[in-house]
């Protein structure tokens, strides 16, 4: 590997840890409020509506 594919892969696995640490950052909230916070209408759907 590279001295850039190391630094990289690094990179990743890095982010992927603070990924998986801040899943309680949703739940936390949920639990709380006792509704999602996560909405199922996408961005793509929602420019669809106002354009209507």
């Amino acid at each position: 590997m590279t001295n850039c594919e190391l630094v990289l892969n690094m990179l990743a696995e890095s982010f992927t840890k603070d990924i998986s640490e801040a899943c309680n950052t949703r739940k936390e909230p949920e639990a709380k409020a006792g509704k999602p916070v996560v909405a199922s209408l996408n961005a793509k759907d929602a420019l669809q509506i106002e354009k209507k």
